[in-house]
């Protein structure tokens, strides 16, 4: 029964489509996220490479409408960059031994870059966003919110999580991914009821008791997923998720008067919260903050796998290719394998010197920078540009979002090998089709003064 029922929903989205790029958008990004392929215990149906399919019906159609991605955005254009630099890094280096699992390879990197610069291309309004943003905060709670609301009820602790596989393998992973989706559920919950969202009203069912049962079911999953966050004991996430949810605070426009209500709500509920907490969670959270002689191995280890990184791209300062730390390791550690043998460096910002070099670092960096500066420059341009209240604050809130969620990867992932997951990669698509949406309503926008007519260039 589950298998008729899981491959009937696949078989739904597949037919969808073959009708619509959108659909096509919208199912690649379920399967890459929420995974419904592995839902399905058939060797047989795995076999089929559904995830495959999903990219190609989503690539072909799309090609053959003329719709491929473009290099005419900075972000854009520094993404190919890279990618043309890890290239030359697999090229001149790389790695081939058959101990070592690859954790990315060029041509799947490749893969991934095509289909986050055409999502840009194929989200042409707010509510091709919207949906796309649903689709992902939603397909991540499916599995968060669940798991934060068992622990809960159960008191489980989460942590070394298996359940998940693809971009959520483990759980310091499974918890980062949640923190950055985590913003996508807010923005979800703020704007599922706009009417940029649903144009026409008239449906079979009533809209605003559907409505308030979708808000009320986002809420519960976005307090599951933070609490799945919890139960997952994955220090760098929590702390990073934290401060993305205080600088998402700040950001508002009562946003003193939210922290001053949520320190009240804290410091009355805190003591009954902590009933709560996973067994040994406060001591490994502490830890974070302790002596050096006081970490735990896995904290101890990573600025010595940091370091090796550090002395791998020194004699390879183009890099060695995507995955291959694991294979120079044995020949760099200086501990004699005391931590083990062909370990993971433990940060996506040393993987990203490690794997691409020097310049590759440098891209990186740049691709945030730009990143932030384009966000809040749009910030700036809907506060005094755009005079529609309800599209103010669905740009406001999406920048916003993103923001948020490319903090928490900043400050989690300097923790985690994480760079290679299509979430980070997705939130920079996102920014070019919110510059995009902006630059089009600026030019449909009908100004009552001459000096109001001048084009504004990102």
């Amino acid at each position: 029964m589950r298998l008729i029922f899981i491959l009937s929903i696949i078989a739904t989205f597949f037919l969808l489509s073959l009708r619509s790029r959108l659909a096509g958008l919208y199912t690649y990004w379920w399967f890459a996220i929420f995974r419904p392929h592995e839902w399905v215990w058939s060797s047989t149906i795995n076999s089929l490479r559904l995830p495959l399919v999903a990219a190609m019906l989503l690539v072909i159609p799309s090609l053959l409408q003329k719709k491929i991605p473009k290099l005419n955005n900075s972000i854009a254009f520094l993404m190919f960059i890279w990618l043309f630099l890890v290239f030359i890094a697999d090229s001149l280096n790389g790695c081939s031994t058959m101990t070592v699992i690859r954790t990315s390879t060029v041509f799947n990197l490749f893969v991934l870059f095509y289909i986050v610069l055409l999502s840009s291309v194929l989200i042409e309004n707010p509510k091709h966003i919207f949906w796309l943003i649903f689709v992902l905060a939603a397909s991540i709670a499916a599995h968060s919110g669940k798991g934060g609301i068992h622990a809960i009820l159960t008191g489980a602790n989460n942590y070394g999580a298996t359940n998940l596989s693809g971009l959520f393998s483990g759980s310091n992973a499974y918890a980062l991914g949640t923190g950055m989706l985590l913003f996508f559920m807010i923005f979800s919950y703020q704007h599922i009821n706009s009417r940029l969202v649903f144009e026409t009203m008239d449906r079979w069912y009533n809209k605003k008791i559907f409505l308030t049962m979708a808000k009320v079911l986002i809420a519960i999953l976005i307090l599951g997923s933070f609490y799945n966050i919890v139960s997952l004991q994955s220090r760098g996430s929590f702390i990073a998720t934290v401060a993305g949810l205080f600088i998402w605070v700040i950001m508002q426009k009562k946003g003193l008067l939210i922290i001053t209500v949520s320190s009240l709500i804290i410091l009355s509920v805190g003591t009954a919260s902590l009933t709560f907490l996973p067994e040994g969670y406060v001591e490994r959270i502490e830890k974070v903050f302790t002596e050096d002689e006081e970490l735990d191995k896995s904290a101890a280890s990573r600025p010595h796998f940091w370091k090796t990184s550090i002395e791998i791209v020194k004699e390879h300062p183009t890099g060695i290719g995507p995955g291959c730390y694991p294979a120079y390791y044995n020949q760099f550690d200086t501990t004699n394998g005391f931590y083990g043998l062909f370990r993971s460096v433990h940060s996506s910002h040393f993987q990203m010197l490690v794997d691409s070099g020097y310049l590759g670092l440098f891209i990186w960096v740049l691709l945030f920078f730009i990143s932030y500066t384009k966000l809040w420059k749009i910030k700036h341009i809907i506060k005094s540009k755009i005079d529609d209240e309800v599209k103010s604050k669905f740009y406001t809130d999406l920048a916003n979002m993103l923001i948020c969620s490319q903090t928490v990867f900043l400050l989690g992932g300097a923790f985690y090998e994480f760079a290679y997951n299509d979430i980070t990669w997705i939130t920079f698509a996102l920014v070019i089709s919110i510059e995009n949406l902006i630059e089009k309503e600026l030019k449909n926008r009908k100004p009552p003064e001459r000096q109001n007519q001048r084009h504004f260039n990102f």
